[in-house]
């Protein structure tokens, strides 16, 4: 009787730490949302350009921007829409890990038809560097900031790069969750122009809502629930010691008992 019991309660032991260690390296699907960015200034530079619409002479002068343009609506998305805001956030966090948060900030290249992405990259960046009136006139700089309360993230405040039109501006953040719940925050995105006298016009690209679901076994973190896992395995084992012995042992028996035709 007393062996049935610890028997039962080797394979009960066993399954629940192999229940933990699963848990423990699960992966989890990420979330990848796209928003439609509204860059009105570069759009129409970069409109202007390829439609041959604003002559060498007065380009500068019709597109510095202004901040009647820079005042617009950002959720207000432009006919020529030229740029995406890519969000890559994963759906569950493990109490106790780290998980990164991605943003990118990409020109959308599937309006040029009739050319490989390799060419559209080249044309926007030659167009976008070379005939551009703004980029003589400003530096321009994409601000992010990530607004996450009850949880721990860096890098913590405004974060700031340099944009070219053309290429991909990357963020990144690490989100660790130090308790089990939903976290919700603000993603903010925002442009700068800076002119050469050090002059900023500020303008809000995009505001995203954030998500974050951190979970736990039962309420243990993912550490413990990987040690506790590893023990429990190896307990349980130990509980079926024997059975093991006698398996192997049957085993060899039977290996070596001759064969008959």
């Amino acid at each position: 009787m007393l062996l049935k019991i610890r028997h039962s309660l080797g394979v009960i032991i066993i399954i629940v730490a192999i229940s933990m260690l699963v848990w423990g390296e699960w992966q989890f699907p990420r979330e990848v949302k796209i928003f439609p960015v509204n860059f009105p200034e570069i759009q129409l530079s970069e409109n202007n350009i390829n439609n041959g619409s604003i002559t060498a002479a007065n380009s500068t002068q019709n597109l510095i921007p202004t901040p009647w343009h820079l005042e617009e609506n950002p959720g207000k998305t432009s006919e020529s829409l030229n740029y995406q805001l890519i969000i890559d956030a994963p759906s569950k966090v493990r109490v106790g890990d780290s998980e990164i948060i991605r943003l990118d900030l990409v020109s959308n290249f599937s309006e040029v038809e009739g050319k490989s992405t390799a060419d559209q990259k080249e044309e926007i960046q030659s167009s976008a560097i070379i005939g551009l009136p703004i980029i003589s006139i400003y530096n321009i700089l994409v601000e992010t900031r990530l607004d996450l309360d009850g949880i721990l993230f860096s890098p913590a405040g405004d974060v700031i790069k340099s944009f070219r039109p053309g290429q991909i501006v990357r963020f990144y953040w690490t989100i660790e969750p130090e308790r089990e719940g939903v976290f919700q925050g603000m993603l903010w995105l925002h442009s700068q122009y800076v002119s050469k006298d050090g002059n900023v016009i500020r303008k809000l690209l995009s505001t995203q809502k954030i998500e974050c679901s951190a979970i736990g076994f039962f309420g243990l973190s993912s550490d413990f629930a990987r040690l506790l896992g590893s023990l429990g395995f190896f307990v349980g084992l130990a509980f079926e010691l024997d059975l093991i012995i006698c398996f192997i042992s049957k085993t060899n028996s039977n290996k070596g008992k001759p064969s008959h035709a």
